[in-house]
């Protein structure tokens, strides 16, 4: 069966971190904050906050809610059963790098900090930060937001992606054991994991380093393995020893007959868009060099014409039956 090259990266969502030069009053910016339109899909800038309070002597957790609507804002309290803390949620609008104009969801708090997800490419994580930070600036004075350097401008500090989430398609479908086979005793990428029971796919610990990947004596390396000498926890930042990122690679074969779909491949807890371009790369060459242990094949009958033999032997029977009767009439 000749080999096809799986499908490119497709980046379901990125979670990304950025600060800003200033602390900020939750409350105030809630109140104050002018908002644009939630139901005008071309409005640049933020649409809706929320932020959770609970009563320390009731115990009662309530959700208040505002957004924009084209006469100024709406605002609702609904008590609710859980909550999140210490932080303001808040969705806004910005124009993408393919110039669409995209909704993301953000989490801000009082020490400046802004937890955004849902992004769909590396390029916006610059842009959706860039627009919230002009959109606040743009009414700093009515919501308190003053840098904590007097005279300075407000400014992001770094913007980063905290997580990709990837995956692609396979050509086929994988057979699951025997990619953990191969991992754990040719790859040696021995925290691996595969439990159908409990996972459904095969779960690839890949630890990424930019050292061993592409510096002087990379060629020596097997992709994913750590050869650190010091304390390696594999949440490092990706470069130099002990600092390795550990990236996750879910195998689902789809090996069964109950399936039609071809193989995923998830890509999940890189935090550099690089790592996920290594990762892919290394798993397309690993299927492609392995194509036919990796295959799964469908198994089937093949359709077999067969002669009615039981009606023909009945005839016989039936024949020498009446045979035998008539040899005994004659007798």
């Amino acid at each position: 069966t000749p080999f096809e090259p799986p499908s490119q990266v497709r980046i379901s969502t990125i979670s990304a971190l950025a600060g800003l030069n200033a602390d900020v009053d939750q409350h105030q910016l809630y109140l104050h904050l002018p908002l644009v339109d939630k139901d005008d899909a071309e409005a640049l800038g933020v649409f809706e906050l929320k932020y959770y309070d609970k009563d320390p002597v009731t115990r009662k957790i309530d959700r208040h809610h505002r957004w924009g609507t084209a006469a100024g804002h709406t605002t609702e309290v609904t008590e609710v059963k859980k909550y999140f803390q210490n932080q303001l949620t808040i969705l806004w609008r910005y124009r993408s790098e393919t110039g669409v104009v995209k909704v993301t969801n953000g989490f801000i708090f009082n020490t400046g900090n802004i937890k955004a997800v849902g992004l769909k490419s590396d390029a916006d994580i610059q842009l959706c930060y860039e627009s919230l930070r002009s959109y606040l600036a743009t009414h700093a004075e009515a919501i308190g937001l003053v840098p904590r350097e007097e005279g300075a401008a407000l400014e992001l500090v770094n913007p980063r992606a905290t997580m990709f989430n990837t995956d692609f398609m396979a050509s086929n479908k994988v057979l699951r054991e025997e990619m953990f086979r191969l991992i754990l005793k040719e790859y040696h990428l021995e925290d691996s994991e595969f439990e159908m029971d409990i996972y459904p796919a095969v779960k690839i610990k890949f630890a990424w380093n930019a050292d061993y990947m592409h510096g002087p004596g990379s060629a020596e390396c097997v992709p994913g393995v750590c050869y650190c000498t010091k304390k390696c926890t594999g949440k490092g930042c990706g470069t130099g020893d002990g600092q390795c990122k550990v990236v996750t690679v879910c195998v689902f074969g789809n090996d069964t007959t109950t399936n039609a779909k071809m193989g995923k491949i998830i890509i999940t807890g890189a935090n550099q868009y690089r790592q996920v371009l290594d990762v892919h790369r290394f798993m397309s060459t690993l299927l492609e060099t392995h194509h036919e242990r990796l295959l799964y094949r469908e198994p089937y009958m093949e359709t077999v014409e067969v002669e009615e033999v039981g009606s023909a032997a009945g005839q016989e029977a039936d024949g020498e039956e009446v045979g035998s009767t008539g040899g005994e009439e004659g007798a």
